[in-house]
């Protein structure tokens, strides 16, 4: 979980996706290469929830929806072979 002081909508996902920029490349840890992934979900005050609960329920939810988003378009880009 990251929180972000003063950030709006745009901010935060900009954070988003420098976080998962960073974690693309591949990492060679005692000659082994291992890939990390992540999942992020963004929620803001005080438009998703007003308290902490709530907030990570939003997140959760937006992570999931932008997870069976991208699922959608990988299966449309393999379907038309790209």
């Amino acid at each position: 979980m990251a929180v972000l002081s003063g950030a709006d909508e745009r901010g935060a996902r900009a954070t988003a996706a420098r976080m998962l920029k960073r974690l693309a490349p591949p990492l060679n840890i005692a000659g082994q290469t291992v890939s990390v992934g992540a999942s992020i979900g963004v929620a803001l005050y005080p438009r998703h929830g007003k308290d902490v609960q709530s907030l990570l329920a939003a997140a959760d939810r937006a992570m999931y929806e932008d997870k069976r988003a991208h699922d959608a378009r990988a299966a449309g880009a393999s379907a038309s072979g790209r």
